[in-house]
């Protein structure tokens, strides 16, 4: 699942978290750095692939996708995807100009010809499918207790908590004895 509560191992979790909860989006810097994406199904049927294919023993591949894109043209594509919002560029602030790395994108060329992978979901639809997940799971927030990350959301008025790398705990403690549902992912 994609990091959304801060843009510590990603901005577009970040961007997407904002977008949903109505805030404008900050581009950082002119926004022409350029990047690409690759929506997670492909990126699970790149390593089913590789791990089904025996010239794959011992080689790197490195996904991509042949859409590159500017910081601003990715916001303005997420605006629209989402079909509400707006995005502002921003001076970097000092913390972060120092670890931009400017353009970074990935050549897949490797894994298509040796291969025969090939990304099958578009950045557009990818983001689509991106919003339409975290907008359906609403009320959920991402919280920190212990050092693990934790997704809760209220369903029908239950409190369902999932945990990655900790034990799992309710943004707050249910009373002694009372129902409550825990399930790690």
């Amino acid at each position: 699942r994609m990091r959304v509560r801060d843009d510590r191992q990603t901005f577009l979790g970040t961007w997407i978290r904002r977008l949903l909860d109505g805030e404008k989006l900050l581009v950082f810097g002119d926004g022409r750095q350029l990047r690409d994406f690759n929506y997670v199904d492909d990126a699970v049927r790149a390593l089913m692939l590789c791990a089904l294919a025996r010239e794959s023993t011992g080689k790197v591949y490195n996904l991509g996708s042949r859409e590159v894109l500017g910081l601003e043209e990715l916001a303005r594509k997420l605006v629209a995807a989402h079909g509400s919002g707006c995005y502002e560029l921003v001076e970097f602030p000092d913390e972060r100009k120092r670890i931009d790395i400017g353009n970074y994108y990935g050549s897949c060329a490797r894994i298509e010809h040796e291969i025969g992978w090939q990304a099958r979901v578009s950045l557009d639809e990818g983001l689509r499918r991106t919003l339409a997940y975290f907008g359906s799971v609403g009320g959920g927030v991402w919280t920190t207790t212990d050092g693990g990350e934790h997704w809760s959301t209220i369903t029908d008025g239950q409190l369902n908590t999932a945990s990655v790398g900790a034990v799992a705990v309710a943004p707050s403690d249910p009373a002694p004895g009372a129902p409550h549902r825990t399930g790690g992912l």
